[in-house]
């Protein structure tokens, strides 16, 4: 299980299948991605939150998603790889 943090604006929780169209959105823009290797596809960027996800279990640490606590809205993610 991956244990939550909740700050006053921000909640780092574990990883949802509704995260993965905006995360999808997210791998798929250059700009964002300017600092990473390349862009994703859709099914790359699945995978990828499913294995972020798989890894929690095996570590016991990992990444987790970042959603705004005023709008629930998925914004990114933070942690430890």
């Amino acid at each position: 299980m991956t244990p939550q943090i909740r700050t006053q604006r921000l909640v780092l929780r574990g990883w949802h299948e509704s995260d993965k169209p905006f995360y999808a959105a997210l791998c798929a823009d250059p700009d964002v991605m300017r600092h990473f290797p390349s862009t994703l596809t859709a099914e790359q960027s699945n995978a990828m939150v499913d294995a972020m996800a798989a890894r929690w279990q095996y570590n016991n640490f990992g990444l987790w998603a970042v959603e705004r606590l005023d709008s629930t809205q998925f914004i990114g993610f933070v942690g430890l790889a």
